[in-house]
């Protein structure tokens, strides 16, 4: 049929149609004037512009083609019924999930996500009604779904460590606030809080240290500290002669040794190391004042509230509250002096940015030997690596990688700065599809340049690997 033709039938079908939309109404049949004479375009306008209901009417059915009939649903196979119920599922989870509080790199890595489910929604609305081809297709659409699967799979476990860590900023501020407040608490809280740490520890678990807050209260500040100090202790103390059989009480020491600085002054966090006299006054006085209220517990946290009280003593004797020496410092007092300055310099403060692991290490033992630390307790610090499992590191050449395992020479400073790395990046930056195990230690080529910043590991991985850039 040429276009003429198909413009004709369209004409002779609309004329047919009008006919018919018209009958019961004013309108008279096509052909025939009210007056019986013969059919005047005009007098049909006229009664078209009369009764726009019946224009509105007429002119939706000349748009529609002469052969235009309902779509029918495309009969689906089992197999193509059962993605669709799966993909279904997936969109619900990605609903979930953006609701969620995400960081900057699952943030993007989200949106991939999204983007793919939607590609799959597609292809599988586009199914063939041939069975042969569905089932084709259908081997395609199970691969897309179960990437997707996987990817939210790897955001839900980001999710659940942000969670995990806010509830336990918020369990353990609230708490602190009680004990000073001589609330009831249950003490019992602290000993299961250092058992999970101490379980997330012997499991090898990367530690993720929780950024400061500079507009949350004082007693989630104070908290949020605790908690990088007591992840710091929770690795370490097994290398520690002397508290190795029980670990749990220096990991509780750790969540507790700042709990007489729950109700200080917020100008006293305001200024970072900057303080002055007068807020540091406020600020060493919180040493001696947690060590009282813990000894009010009774004698069970006798050993703690003695460390609690030393903790920010110095071997050299220029230490706060009582300036004592080395020979008169509680040990569990020294192995909290070095983690919590460890977790200090890995942490962002006001004014100041966190320092990469390997400086902030280099920076304890310097200090350490100028006898401003423990010098035994601070070299437990290098247990964790001069670049801890989990960090984002950039090799000389610009590839991206992330260190997967240390070697346990803590003596051997070259074997303990040459971990075993997961490259991530090629050459030029590129994510690779699976990552490659380089051991520098192994390999006389090859070597880290730098620590990658939280922001930086964001933007250059947070699409493929949120978790790394949490």
């Amino acid at each position: 049929m040429t276009e003429a033709q198909t413009l004709l039938h369209r004409i002779s079908a609309f004329r047919e149609r009008l006919a018919s939309n018209a009958a019961g109404s004013a309108l008279v049949p096509m052909g025939q004037a009210t007056d019986g004479n013969a059919f005047k375009a005009a007098d049909a306008a006229r009664q078209l512009a009369a009764q726009p209901e019946v224009l509105s009417r007429v002119v939706r059915s000349f748009a529609e083609t002469p052969d235009a009939r309902p779509a029918t649903p495309t009969p689906l196979t089992a197999r193509a019924r059962r993605l669709l119920e799966d993909a279904r599922g997936l969109v619900a989870r990605q609903r979930a999930l953006a609701d969620a509080s995400l960081p900057d790199g699952a943030a993007n890595f989200h949106r991939a996500t999204v983007a793919m489910t939607d590609a799959a929604l597609k292809m599988a609305q586009a199914l063939p009604a041939s069975a042969e081809a569905q089932l084709r297709l259908c081997a395609g659409l199970e691969a897309v779904l179960d990437a997707v699967r996987d990817r939210l799979t790897t955001l839900q476990a980001v999710v659940e460590v942000r969670s995990a860590n806010a509830a336990r900023v918020e369990g353990l501020a609230r708490r602190l606030v009680d004990l000073t407040a001589f609330r009831l608490v249950d003490l019992d809280w602290f000993t299961d809080l250092a058992d999970r740490l101490l379980d997330e520890a012997r499991q090898g678990t990367p530690i993720r240290f929780v950024t400061d807050d500079t507009d949350a209260p004082v007693s989630h500040r104070v908290a949020r500290h605790a908690l990088n100090v007591a992840a710091v202790v929770s690795r370490v103390v097994a290398h520690d002669f002397e508290w190795a059989s029980r670990p749990l009480t220096p990991v509780v020491a750790a969540l507790l040794m700042d709990v007489g600085l729950v109700h200080a002054p917020a100008d006293t966090f305001a200024h970072g190391d900057h303080l002055s006299a007068a807020d540091r006054r406020v600020y060493e006085a919180h040493s001696a004042a947690g060590a009282r209220l813990l000894a009010s517990l009774g004698l069970d946290f006798k050993e703690t509230a003695e460390a609690v009280a030393a903790h920010h003593e110095r071997p050299d004797g220029t230490g706060y509250p009582a300036g004592l020496t080395e020979e008169n410092t509680p040990t569990l007092a020294k192995l909290l002096n070095v983690c919590d300055a460890y977790a200090g310099r890995r942490t962002e403060r006001p004014g100041r940015p966190a320092q990469d692991p390997r400086t902030a290490l280099m920076e304890v033992l310097a200090a350490a030997e100028l006898g401003w630390h423990d010098r035994e307790s601070a070299e437990l610090l290098t247990a964790l690596g001069v670049y801890p499992v989990g960090t984002v590191v950039e090799l000389a050449d610009g590839r991206a990688a992330v260190v997967a395992a240390n070697h346990p020479h803590r003596a051997n400073f070259r074997a303990a700065s040459r971990p075993v790395l997961a490259v991530l990046t090629d050459f030029d930056g590129r994510v690779t599809p699976r990552p490659e195990f380089l051991d520098l230690a192994a390999s006389d080529r090859g070597s880290i340049a730098r620590t990658l910043p939280r922001a930086e590991v964001a933007a250059r991985l947070g699409s493929h690997y949120p978790e790394s850039a949490d």
